[in-house]
């Protein structure tokens, strides 16, 4: 082996840990994006892994914490093919896959879930069964998903809780324009009228209308 060749591999000795990997020698490969080690698990699974992949966190050990976790639930709950699940499932996906197609407007824009949500027996816990004809929404769109923060929504509440809604505050309180609309009985078309021709957001919303 050249001296080169010899003081890359060298550089990463038996006993260097990467997340639950442990390297334990150098089994193939000269070029560091080709260079392979035997590496043990945590749980004591040895493997021949890549070493760039290691190291840019693309394997963080040999998938048993995620077995271990699937087993727990599956025997625990027996959920895994419900509505709940995939609903769980689907949060997790959109905050920490770049890949998934909503991506862009969670994980792409800081939407994260609480610690405690990485496994599901607590998201159940929190959130209960899935009810008919409602899905996973937050209160506050700019916030992540928590239990203070999320709730079973029907698709009218979803569609009023839009990132794109304009919000209003009065009163203490803060809505977006169909969330106020509703509660007072007013059309939408209504209020959005009123702020166009200048009206304050008081005006606009207590001034005497025709109801819905």
């Amino acid at each position: 082996m050249i001296t080169g060749v010899y003081d890359m591999v060298m550089t990463y000795q038996p006993g260097i840990k990467f997340g639950d990997w442990t390297l334990v020698e150098h089994a193939s490969g000269t070029l560091k994006k080709k260079m392979r080690w035997i590496m043990r698990c945590v749980c004591g699974e040895t493997r021949n892994v890549s070493l760039i992949n290691v190291e840019r966190g693309g394997s963080r050990n040999c998938g048993c914490k995620r077995k271990k976790t699937l087993s727990r639930v599956r025997t625990k709950h027996g959920l895994v093919h419900t509505p709940t699940y995939s609903s769980w499932a689907g949060m997790k996906d959109r905050c920490n896959r770049k890949e998934a197609r909503q991506w862009h407007d969670y994980g792409g824009r800081g939407i994260s879930y609480c610690e405690e949500w990485e496994y599901f027996e607590n998201f159940l816990r929190d959130m209960g069964l899935k009810p008919k004809d409602k899905s996973l929404g937050r209160i506050d769109n700019d916030l992540g998903y928590s239990p203070e923060n999320c709730r079973w929504e029907t698709s009218e509440q979803q569609n009023r809780n839009k990132r794109n809604n304009r919000f209003l505050e009065h009163d203490g309180k803060r809505m977006t324009i169909s969330e106020w609309s509703y509660s007072l009985g007013m059309r939408n078309s209504a209020v959005g009228k009123r702020l166009k021709r200048g009206w304050s957001i008081e005006k606009a919303l207590t001034h005497p209308t025709p109801p819905v």
